[in-house]
């Protein structure tokens, strides 16, 4: 089981560095990558962190998925079809094609992925948190996933207003969607999706190695203490290293 996370994880940590690499050369900046130095800095804000300061970046670092509905908003979509559609099922037939299955899948296993819940009950555990604090947790777990199916709803309006209604329907990745987003909704909301990519991306790919290594360390018993020293949980510290490093190449 754990080597079965590791494979699936480091594909996605991956994935997370690719989108990076992605929304830096979609954005028109210099062809130089910025993955490495990306990486270096991953591996500096947890290493050398500690998790009450690494957490106030993270939770900075949230508020640019703001972005996203800013550029679903500049897409001008047309508000009351997109929240009919929100709602109202699509026909069977659409079911019973081979991509709306691929899609729903797709979608499931992104929404609901394990990492994500590993890492919550890691992080309440690296936290301290009490039963008292448990109702703020709950809410705080709950607020959080309202935002990021928002976003995630916000993405979807704007690709469907501007790529999908102007015949773009051969979009393999973000990527192609910020490119495309750039003459038909104009500079901004372009800029404005590579940022949020750039930021989702970079995000992820520090959560993901630490969800990894705390998956793992606990399942084989080994402790999973983000210390702040490679002394004190040596496995711990050394795993998320390996896939930092790899994951780039």
């Amino acid at each position: 089981m754990m080597i079965g996370i590791l494979i699936t994880n480091f594909g996605n940590v991956v994935a997370e560095f690719a989108g990076i690499a992605g929304s830096w050369s979609c954005s028109g900046s210099p062809s130089t990558s910025p993955v490495p130095v990306c990486a270096v800095i991953v591996w500096l804000i947890v290493v050398k962190g500690q998790y009450k300061s690494v957490e106030k970046v993270f939770l900075a670092a949230s508020f640019f998925y703001i972005t996203y509905i800013v550029a679903g908003v500049l897409a001008k979509p047309a508000w009351g079809s997109a929240l009919i559609a929100t709602v109202k099922p699509p026909p069977r037939s659409v079911w019973r094609s081979r991509a709306t299955s691929t899609w729903s899948l797709d979608w499931l296993g992104t929404t609901i992925a394990p990492w994500m819940q590993f890492y919550l009950q890691s992080s309440i555990v690296e936290k301290g948190i009490t039963r008292r604090q448990y109702k703020a947790s709950q809410i705080d777990v709950i607020t959080g996933c309202i935002f990021t199916d928002v976003v995630a709803w916000f993405i979807i309006v704007a690709c469907a207003a501007t790529l999908y209604a102007h015949g773009y329907r051969n979009v393999t990745d973000a990527k192609d969607a910020a490119q495309a987003l750039r003459p038909l909704a104009g500079g901004l909301c372009h800029i404005l999706f590579s940022m949020g990519l750039f930021n989702a991306s970079l995000f992820a790919a520090s959560i993901l190695p630490l969800s990894t290594a705390y998956t793992v360390c606990e399942g084989l018993g080994l402790n999973p203490e983000w210390a702040g020293k490679f002394g004190e949980a040596p496995v711990f510290y050394w795993l998320y290293t390996i896939l930092i490093v790899a994951a780039p190449e």
